[in-house]
């Protein structure tokens, strides 16, 4: 028997940063998937085809493969015997890129896992268990990527409150677009700790605007207002950029993207470096794509898929 689990990465529309500090943020799942599939072996070894990696615990365990065995191996303790297991992970999801390619991993791994061995787990088990290899990656994640990678769709989260889907009126175009390198996720959340202690009565008062923006953000996407929408993105960069947390390239990015057919554009993620997501006007978006990749980015198109996590088994 084989186990497959599928588990889609994210962007963060509004609010990253402040959601790990009690505001409300926006974030949609994307047609970019984490894909792991378990079939029998003597002892639990992990496989990652992207990086061409092999983690064979406890005796080999590569230090980029450290998290998700962690993770793994705290969801078979669930079982009295789980016996052995292979895993292999596939990912089109660029790494380092702020698009939760980590959270993904550990989502998709840990179902397919437990599935093999039997174990049953609860969805909020589940967001547990992958959350012990976001916080080794991450040190102090909010948990929003690990909850819209096992919900889907479009969520307006808050921590210790959890998430509520957003229904979207028609089918929603996002371009995404990425620069090479960007710093590690715990890295720019110490940074952005440190620029919190320095004024924390005037952060308290942009938590509170964050989660209104990320509030007002989820209304214009149900009422399919893209001007709106638009707006607080672009506006939320500036945010950002006053943390410190954005690159001139992300900068130029975003400039580019305003100027080539989006209504609205934004870093997302840690920042750092890493991805922009834009807003397109309708039927503009080929425009967008073709003008960030003339200026030398990866872009592309996404889609948000209304599934999150999703396993099911084959037989050999």
């Amino acid at each position: 028997m084989r186990v497959y689990a599928k588990a889609p990465g994210k962007a963060i529309i509004c609010g990253e940063h402040f959601v790990v500090h009690g505001s409300y943020a926006l974030a949609a799942a994307l047609n970019r998937t984490v894909i792991c599939c378990v079939t029998d072996h003597p002892k639990l070894e992990i496989l990652s085809e992207n990086l061409g990696i092999v983690s064979r615990p406890p005796d080999e365990v590569p230090s980029e493969l450290k998290a998700i065995t962690l993770s793994v191996e705290h969801a078979l303790e669930r079982s009295a015997n789980p016996g052995g297991m292979r895993l292999v992970i596939r990912s089109d999801i660029p790494v380092a890129s702020g698009l939760g390619s980590s959270a993904a991993v550990a989502v998709a791994s840990v179902a397919a896992a437990t599935r093999y061995a039997g174990i049953k787990v609860k969805p909020e088990e589940l967001a547990e268990l992958a959350m012990v290899s976001e916080r080794m990656i991450h040190g102090n994640p909010s948990g929003i990527d690990i909850e819209v990678s096992l919900r889907g769709g479009v969520i307006l989260f808050k921590r210790g409150e959890g998430s509520y889907p957003v229904s979207l009126p028609s089918p929603l175009e996002l371009i995404l677009a990425s620069e090479k390198g960007g710093r590690k996720t715990s890295e720019m959340i110490e940074r952005f700790r440190r620029k919190k202690d320095r004024a924390p009565s005037l952060f308290e008062g942009l938590v509170k605007a964050s989660s209104t923006m990320s509030k007002v953000a989820a209304d214009a996407l149900k009422d399919g207002d893209s001007e709106r929408l638009g707006s607080i993105l672009t506006f939320f960069h500036m945010v950002l950029m006053g943390f410190d947390l954005s690159t001139q390239q992300l900068n130029e990015m975003v400039d580019e993207a305003l100027g080539g057919g989006c209504v609205g554009a934004k870093m997302t993620g840690a920042g750092g470096g890493g991805s922009i997501v834009c807003l397109p006007y309708p039927s503009r978006g080929r425009e967008v794509i073709g003008k960030l990749e003339s200026k030398g980015y990866k872009a592309f198109s996404v889609s948000i898929p209304q599934e999150g996590l999703q396993v099911w088994e084959e037989k050999d």
